[in-house]
C-alpha cells in the first residue's frame, strides 16, 4: 500500500513520453516499457488528441499477484480452520468463504522468445555495439542464467575443463538497512537459495576460459572496462538498447529483455526434448506445485539434449568470435 506521506501528496502529472506509453499500452500498440518512445508512437499519441490517461492507485496489486496471495495463503489458513484441532478441538469454521469464490482472469502476454534466424540478427546487433557485451549475451542465451546469476559469476564458478557452471550467488540490489538505501552488491545464494550446475559446450567453456585468464578466483568473470561488477542500468541505456535499436532497424519487430534470453534458452531446451524435471534444474525454477528432486539428475543422454538444444546460440555466435566449426563428442 502506498505510504503516508505519498497517500496525501499528489503525484506528479505524467511527462509526454509516459502518457504515450500508457496509452500505446492501452490500446495493445507494442511499445518497450522503459527509456525512450520511438517517434512513431508518439506522433499517433499526437494524432489521437495527446491523452493522458490516470496514473495506476499505487495500492493496486496486479492479477498475479493477487492469485498467489490467494493460492498461497489466504485460501489454505480458511480450509485449515475446517480442520478438527489436534487435540478434539472442533473446527473453528464449518464452511469456507472462498467455496464458490473465483479468481478474474488475467490478461494473457506472450512471452518474447527468439526464434532462428532472429538470435543471430540480435547477437550480431549486441556484437556491433559491444563484443564484450556479446559474450556476455552468448552465456545468458547459452545457459539460461538469470542477468544477476552472470553478473555476479565468479572466476571461480566457471569449470572450464568440466564444462560446468556452478551457480552459487547473484549480483542484486538488496536494502542496505544501516543506510536504508538501496545497494547493488553480492548475494551469497540464487534466486530460490540453491545452488545448481548448468552444463556448458565446449565451444563456450574454451571462450569463458580466455575471458577468465587474467581475472583472480574471487572476481568476476564479466567485469567493467574499469574492474568491478557490471550496472545493469549503465549496460542497458549504453549497450543494450542501442543494439535494441540496431536489431529493429534489420528487421527483428520483439523488444528483447535479459529476461526474454532465459526464456529462449528455455523454449530450446522443451522444443529439444529436455525432460521437465531437468529444465527445472538447469533453470533454477522453484514451484510449490513441483516435488523437489523429480527427476533430478542430469544423465548423459540428457546433458546430450541440453547442449544440443543450445546449438542455435553457438552457431549464430560462430562468425562473431571464429569459433571452429567442430561437434562435440
Amino acid at each position: 500500500k502506498p505510504s503516508a506521506r505519498n497517500a496525501h501528496q499528489p503525484s506528479r502529472p505524467l511527462s509526454d513520453e509516459q502518457a504515450a506509453r500508457r496509452w500505446a499500452q492501452t490500446g495493445g500498440i507494442a511499445v518497450k516499457p522503459t527509456g525512450r518512445v520511438s517517434p512513431d508512437v508518439l506522433r499517433r499519441w499526437w494524432e489521437a488528441g495527446s491523452p493522458h490517461p490516470a496514473r495506476p492507485d499505487p495500492g493496486t496489486l496486479s492479477p498475479a499477484t493477487v492469485t498467489k496471495i490467494y493460492r498461497g495463503s489466504i485460501k489454505p489458513v480458511l480450509r485449515a480452520a475446517m480442520r478438527q484441532g489436534e487435540d478434539g478441538e472442533p473446527p473453528l469454521l464449518r464452511s469456507s468463504p472462498c467455496d464458490g469464490f473465483r479468481l478474474p482472469p488475467a490478461p494473457v502476454r506472450a512471452r518474447q522468445v527468439l526464434y532462428g534466424p532472429e538470435v543471430a540478427v540480435y547477437l550480431t546487433a549486441v556484437r556491433d555495439v559491444d563484443r564484450d557485451t556479446a559474450l556476455f549475451i552468448v552465456t545468458m542465451m547459452a545457459t539460461g542464467l538469470r542477468r544477476g546469476e552472470l553478473a555476479g559469476l565468479h572466476t571461480s564458478g566457471l569449470d572450464a575443463e568440466g564444462c560446468v557452471i556452478h551457480v552459487v550467488q547473484t549480483y542484486a540490489r538488496l536494502l542496505n538497512e544501516e543506510t536504508g538505501r538501496w545497494e547493488w552488491r553480492i548475494k551469497p545464494y540464487p534466486k530460490g537459495k540453491k545452488h545448481r550446475d548448468v552444463p556448458i559446450s565446449e565451444e563456450l567453456a574454451g571462450l569463458l576460459s580466455g575471458r577468465a585468464q587474467d581475472n583472480k578466483p574471487d572476481e568476476p568473470l564479466f567485469q567493467k572496462r574499469t574492474g568491478g561488477y557490471i550496472d545493469y542500468g549503465n549496460q542497458r541505456n549504453n549497450i543494450l538498447q542501442p543494439a535494441l535499436a540496431l536489431a529493429r532497424e534489420r528487421g527483428l519487430a520483439k523488444h528483447i529483455t535479459p529476461h526474454t534470453l532465459r526464456h529462449t534458452m528455455i523454449t530450446m531446451l522443451r522444443d529439444g526434448g529436455v525432460a521437465p524435471g531437468v529444465m527445472q534444474l538447469v533453470a533454477g525454477h522453484a514451484s510449490y506445485q513441483t516435488t523437489a528432486g523429480y527427476s533430478g539428475r542430469q544423465t548423459p543422454a540428457q546433458r546430450s539434449l541440453i547442449l544440443d538444444a543450445i546449438q542455435p546460440v553457438l552457431q549464430a555466435a560462430g562468425p562473431l568470435f571464429d569459433i571452429p566449426d567442430a561437434r562435440r563428442k
